[in-house]
Formats: C-alpha cells, sequence, structure tokens
C-alpha cells in the first residue's frame, strides 16, 4: 500500500480529453483550467498527450489545406508550393521598355572652397 504523504490525492484526468482538447487548439493554461488542475500538473503529467493533440490537430489542418488546394483554390496550390516546395514570387526591377534598370542620382556636392 502507498504511504500518504500528506498532500491531495492526484486528480483524475481522462487522458483521451487531454489529447482532444489538444487537438482543437486549446492551450496548456486553457486544458488545465478545464480538466481541473493546474498548468505544472498538466505539464508534467500530461505533456507528451498535448504534444500528441497538437500533432492530431496539425495534420488534419495539412489535410484540409491539400484537399481544398486539390480542388483547385488557386491561392492554397500557391500557399502549398511556397511552404512545400520553395517556391516564391519574382520580382524584377526593369526600366523603361523591359530595358535594365538604371539609377541616376543627382548629388550636389558642397562648395569644398572655405570663403
Amino acid at each position: 500500500m502507498a504511504k500518504n504523504n500528506g498532500g491531495r490525492p492526484p486528480k483524475t484526468v481522462d487522458r483521451s480529453r487531454v489529447i482532444d482538447l489538444a487537438s482543437k487548439g486549446l492551450t496548456r493554461e486553457q486544458i488545465a483550467a478545464m480538466c481541473e488542475i493546474s498548468p505544472a500538473t498538466l505539464k508534467r503529467r500530461f505533456d507528451e498527450l498535448i504534444k500528441t493533440g497538437h500533432e492530431w490537430r496539425n495534420g488534419s489542418l495539412m489535410q484540409k489545406q491539400f484537399e481544398v488546394a486539390q480542388s483547385g483554390n488557386p491561392t492554397m496550390l500557391i500557399w502549398l508550393g511556397k511552404q512545400y516546395l520553395g517556391q516564391s514570387d519574382k520580382q524584377e526591377l526593369t526600366g523603361k521598355d523591359g530595358a535594365p534598370f538604371q539609377l541616376f542620382t543627382n548629388v550636389q556636392l558642397p562648395n569644398s572652397e572655405a570663403k
């Protein structure tokens, strides 16, 4: 039989609820409040479950984004291409009629002769 050191008995927390709440994007503080435990206790006892829930959330979002892109949404196709394929918008500066860009500055130097 375990000896009681005078502290509170451990609160029973449903492990699947911790994963579910994390998978919905709740913060650790929000999950702790909903499970009626301190954030420190949540971190100590359930940190791996929270990480699992966050990975489920991220995977679910990525699946949905991929579905939207595959349905032909050009914005999502461009965004995913930038995120995962290293694609970027190409920006070029050109001069008049596509000629190379030239920079001219007129700088007037102060008269070096003291009067």
